[in-house]
């Protein structure tokens, strides 16, 4: 079997009756050849079929841990183990690649035949609220627990089975002053004493939910590893800035993600109006500039800004934590169904916003009709992109590529959109800007997938906006989790559901 492209991986996943020994066979093969991104898809696929069967994922972990990825090697293994498939062999590639000290079991010393990756420890994992109870320091309550209700959520060119609707709570928003804090742009942990403090705290009881955060360089969630206290392997953490002034913290791994920044690290700031002292600003001097822009809108000069341009370890005197604006699993199993609960945002982070950016935002009727287009980004493509656009230039649509854009730019263009359309991603935050007659059109995966498209569809509730997801069709497994696989869309059913969206 001669595979040149990603055309030809496709094709042949398709193939009746494939087995994963064969695909095993084939993707050594194309690492053979040095065809790394199309051997990982084979190799994911037969992991996928049998995620249990230590002959397949021993070719799949060498394969990783030859390509320089010994974390997400490990992380695979931690997920099996927590999901029931831990054999003796599994056990001894986790020690292995951990790194882990030898304890009194025998299993454990017998493993350790190579050198460890990485020094590891065993934070105990809690939340910022869990920690101050019981080191008697001061929580403040910023926003109160909120009970909220999701309409019912619009697909085309069906209603999906996976979709959401009714009460969800949105929880109480907390800050407190930590000292000796130690905080990271790789992690969204921070670490006080011999804890991890996390803000997804509230996930993990969701045990059979998610992976091990592919999106945190140095904290891993391992459920069986623990005693009564929750407890997490921690990497080696290597310090190199020191601050000595009080600061907030809005520094995190995933502070790198539009969506996140705008909707869980930006509304933190609220917490400086209770706070009767100078405080700088954390921040990564590495985030995009659309990011600062944000920042400082919301902001102004009021505060100081501190741009770390560390990718290790900073440790603080004086930090200011928040907790609560908002969360949701990045990295959820592909065969795992989320709960209404388990994506939330508080409404005041929207009427905040909204609030911020009123003198940015048109009061003209709006009239735009938009496509997002995600420029230079692999994840959520789709194959037949080029007969997509012909379409959409031909019902007049703008081509919009929103990370070339400044904030406001971003924020006067989604409040002139009557429509926007395009490939479900972070840009979507923007739909908080539009106008209350304006019609949302993200494309999700369709049926058979993960799908939890609550996380729009709150936004959209919240901000009292029209939003229809357009289902499309996976068509590879190029991601091991199922929001950023690729897809194919039905181009039929996209003109009639445009053409009827456009026509109402």
């Amino acid at each position: 079997m001669i595979l040149k492209n990603e055309n030809d991986v496709r094709t042949y996943l398709q193939t009746p009756g494939i087995t994963p020994a064969e695909l095993c066979k084939v993707a050594k093969s194309l690492f053979d050849s040095k065809s790394y991104h199309l051997a990982q898809a084979l190799y994911n696929k037969a992991y996928v079929l049998a995620p249990e069967d230590d002959t397949v994922m021993g070719p799949y972990i060498e394969f990783l841990c030859a390509t320089n990825q010994a974390r997400p090697a490990i992380d695979l293994l931690l997920h099996n183990y927590t999901n029931g498939n831990s054999s003796q062999q599994r056990m001894q590639w986790i020690v292995t690649l951990a790194g882990l000290k030898p304890t009194d079991k025998e299993w454990m010393r017998r493993s350790l035949k190579q050198p460890s990756i990485s020094p590891i420890d065993f934070p105990k994992l809690a939340s910022l609220r869990q920690y101050c109870m019981n080191n008697s320091i001061q929580v403040h309550q910023i926003a109160p627990s909120e009970t909220l209700y999701l309409n019912p959520i619009k697909s085309f060119p069906k209603i999906h089975t996976d979709v959401y609707e009714g009460f969800y709570e949105a929880r109480p928003v907390y800050f407190a002053e930590l000292k000796d804090v130690i905080v990271s742009p790789k992690s969204h942990a921070i670490f006080v004493d011999e804890y991890a403090l996390r803000e997804e705290y509230g996930m993990l009881h969701r045990d059979d939910l998610t992976l091990n955060n592919d999106l945190d360089s140095l904290v891993r969630y391992v459920p069986e590893f623990r005693s009564s206290a929750r407890s997490g392997i921690a990497y080696k953490r290597i310090i190199d800035q020191e601050i000595d002034e009080l600061v907030l913290n809005l520094l995190g791994a995933n502070t790198v993600n539009y969506y996140h920044w705008l909707i869980e690290w930006v509304p933190r700031i609220l917490a400086l109006v209770e706070i009767n002292e100078p405080v700088a600003l954390l921040i990564d001097s590495s985030m995009p500039d659309q990011y600062k822009q944000a920042l400082n809108q919301m902001v102004g000069d009021a505060h100081k800004i501190i741009e770390s341009k560390t990718s290790q370890c900073i440790k603080v005197q004086r930090m200011i934590q928040v907790e609560g604006w908002a969360t949701v699993p990045c990295d959820v199993r592909a065969d795992r169904r989320p709960h209404i609960q388990d994506v939330y945002i508080h409404p005041k982070v929207v009427s905040w916003l909204r609030e911020k950016t009123k003198a940015m935002r048109s009061t003209e009727k709006p009239f735009r009709k938009i496509y997002l287009r995600r420029s230079g980004n692999a994840q959520r493509s789709f194959n037949n992109e080029q007969e997509v656009a012909d379409l959409l230039e031909s019902l007049e649509f703008e081509f919009i590529s929103p990370e070339k854009l400044t904030f406001e730019e971003q924020v006067k263009i989604f409040s002139e959109a009557k429509y926007v359309f395009g490939p479900t991603g972070a840009a979507f935050t923007n739909l908080i800007f539009c106008s209350e007659e304006a019609h949302i059109m993200p494309m999700t995966l369709g049926e058979g997938h993960f799908a939890d498209y609550s996380l729009f569809s709150k936004l959209a509730d919240m901000a009292n906006i029209n939003l229809t997801h357009f289902l499309t069709n996976e068509t590879g497994a190029d991601h091991a989790y199922k929001w950023f696989s690729s897809f194919s869309v039905d181009i039929n059913l996209l003109k009639a559901f445009l053409t009827r969206t456009l026509d109402s």
